[in-house]
């Protein structure tokens, strides 16, 4: 059987604005193929899916709940119709990257939500690869090699990835001077409803620090440590977050997942220790900070304590709030604002 495949002239495939594509369409051919022309196009865009209590079923059941806003399209003619020998062709290409012009085109300069998402708004530059929840930004390459209707056109799509330039705001460089985000985690700091029993027992105070701007290809780095601490700690996480916004109407719908989950420490960690915290970004789901009339792209960062309560004495639960907890383990949670740039 014939088959119709993409190599890049980067392993990575990642491409920076103003850059080419290029490449090399490979054709395994079983027979001779005859083609009526064989084409490639590229093209970029943001799908924006909308969310939440604010969404009505009909927006949704209309096509009004998911809103498509093209970045960038090109389409080049490879070949004219002729024939394919059998065996192994490769056909070069190269491609120029730019963004598309005129109204109705997104921008990664920031700026206020307008009232409706996938508004009109222009773009100096293309915005970089991102996959999320309800927010994706996806560049693709499409070659098709166009037979007779009685025989099937043999296609191939593939995924590039699209890294922005740096902010034209000013941003610190390097990025280690800018001055970290200091936090204390205390029974006082959070309104935890064990937090009378947790403070019964002896109290906790944890301290630490963390990166308040970080490149997306570099670490996010900081350090935690616990001062003290009356319960046994179960473990430490710090949880990396996503907050995608997107306008509608005359409100701003606002939705917080999680990227991933890692483990600082596990198991009633050493007292008046510096752990340190290091973080390694995922690409494809990260990108910086992208603020425009649209949508939204937006990170924070949580540190979660999670506290060992088999230990913690009946007579104490009395200054609880609530009833002795059916679970083992009750966890405190400190939100952290963290600013992704470019590299």
């Amino acid at each position: 059987m014939s088959s119709v495949d993409l190599s890049f002239s980067r392993e990575d495939r990642v491409y920076h604005p103003s850059e080419s594509v290029e490449g090399t369409i490979v054709v395994n051919a079983a027979a001779p193929i005859i083609h009526s022309g064989i084409s490639l196009s590229v093209s970029g865009g943001v799908m924006v899916q909308l969310f939440g209590k604010g969404v009505g079923v009909l927006e949704v059941l209309s096509g009004g709940g998911s809103k498509s806003v093209p970045l960038f399209e090109r389409k080049v003619e490879l070949s004219h119709p002729g024939k394919l020998t059998e065996g192994k062709s490769e056909i070069q290409f190269k491609i120029h990257l730019g963004p598309l012009t005129g109204p109705g085109r997104p921008a990664n300069a920031s700026s206020a939500p307008s009232s409706s998402a996938g508004g009109g708004f222009t773009a100096p530059t293309l915005l970089p690869t991102y996959h999320g929840v309800y927010v994706n930004i996806q560049y693709l390459i499409t070659v098709e090699i166009r037979r007779s209707f009685l025989q099937r056109t043999l296609s191939c799509v593939s995924e590039f990835i699209v890294e922005g330039k740096r902010e034209l705001v000013l941003v610190p460089r390097p990025l280690s001077a800018a001055e970290p985000i200091k936090f204390i985690i205390t029974p006082d700091t959070h309104n935890h409803p064990l937090g009378p029993a947790l403070r019964a027992a002896g109290g906790f105070r944890i301290s630490g620090s963390l990166a308040s701007i970080c490149s997306v290809d570099e670490p996010l780095i900081g350090d935690l440590t616990v001062e003290k601490s009356s319960l046994p700690i179960k473990s430490i996480e710090v949880q990396l977050m996503r907050v995608e916004s997107v306008p509608l109407h005359d409100k701003t719908l606002r939705e917080v997942s999680a990227v991933q989950t890692t483990e600082v420490a596990v198991g009633d960690v050493c007292r008046r220790m510096m752990l340190p915290i290091y973080v390694i970004l995922p690409r494809l789901t990260v990108c910086p900070m992208i603020v425009t009339q649209a949508f939204a792209i937006e990170f924070e960062v949580n540190v979660v304590v999670t506290f060992d309560l088999t230990k913690l004495k009946p007579t104490m639960m009395l200054h609880s709030k609530g009833k002795h907890p059916q679970n083992s383990a009750a966890a405190i949670k400190e939100t952290l604002p963290l600013r992704v740039v470019a590299a």
